[in-house]
């Protein structure tokens, strides 16, 4: 392994480099990946990283068109799917993250050993992800953002870019004296204004400012409060900490999954 090593780090450091342009060039990524294919590149990697640990991190399940807005951030269960049954078919053998991490310091992780884990907990990895989980019998480990639990509100800055993505109306006025923007043409100065100035703000503040944007987009309160409410309703939960409890309560006794709040 040792004469490998200058072989992996120039080959990471290459894939590393298209994926910093993948969100300006998705063509050039398709066509270089398409490439590394053809000359067995996977192959040569797998080969070459097979004593290390995998650790594959997803965020959340599209419930709708989410994934057209951050497909980074959003991915579709059938994608999903496909790819843990890639993973089983290639022979990743899927460990628990603390298992895996044990393994790993006593120097007995099986070849291709692989992780999944979840961040944030959003609620498409109860209604879209859990069912996978428990299909494929799948070991995850769920971080819960405990600050949106302790200040129940959307995550704020995905929330306000979403809201300036999906918006109709032909311009904005920001609220509180932040300007006017056409869209979509401008929603990007429009979304790095309001991100800068919300990320000021206390929590109840920046809620406050979250319902005015949505308000002067077209996106009423009462909208957003009834979503909530039968998302809740569904579940048999009252709120985001019934609804983390609720999923760890679920997958602990079935599938593994392990529920965690991030290290300080």
């Amino acid at each position: 392994m040792q004469n490998s090593m200058p072989i992996a780090l120039p080959t990471a450091a290459l894939f590393a480099l298209f994926g910093r342009q993948a969100a300006f060039r998705p063509a050039l990524l398709r066509s270089a990946l398409l490439v590394a294919r053809v000359l067995r590149l996977f192959q040569i990697a797998r080969y070459l990283t097979r004593d290390g640990l995998r650790i594959i991190c997803y965020h959340g399940f599209a419930i709708a068109e989410e994934y057209k807005f951050r497909s980074r951030l959003f991915i579709r269960g059938e994608l999903f799917r496909r790819r843990i049954q890639y993973l089983r078919q290639k022979g990743y053998p899927i460990l628990p993250l603390g298992e895996a991490v044990q393994a790993l310091g006593e120097g007995r992780l099986p070849p291709c050993a692989t992780v999944v884990t979840m961040d944030d907990g959003w609620l498409g990895v109860y209604s879209v992800g859990l069912p996978l989980i428990r299909e494929f019998r799948l070991p995850v480990t769920l971080y819960v953002p405990t600050y949106y639990i302790e200040h129940p509100m959307p995550v704020f800055t995905v929330t306000l870019s979403y809201l300036l993505w999906r918006a109709m109306a032909p311009s904005v006025d920001l609220p509180r004296g932040l300007g006017t923007f056409a869209l979509p043409a401008q929603a990007q100065q429009a979304d790095a204004l309001a991100q800068e100035y919300g990320a000021c703000l206390p929590p109840p503040e920046r809620l406050a400012f979250l319902k005015e944007v949505a308000e002067a987009l077209g996106v009423a309160e009462s909208t957003v409060k009834t979503h909530l409410a039968r998302i809740y309703q569904k579940t048999g939960t009252r709120g985001q900490l019934d609804l983390v409890k609720l999923v760890a309560g679920f997958a602990n006794p079935l599938v593994g999954v392990s529920v965690r709040a991030p290290a300080a």
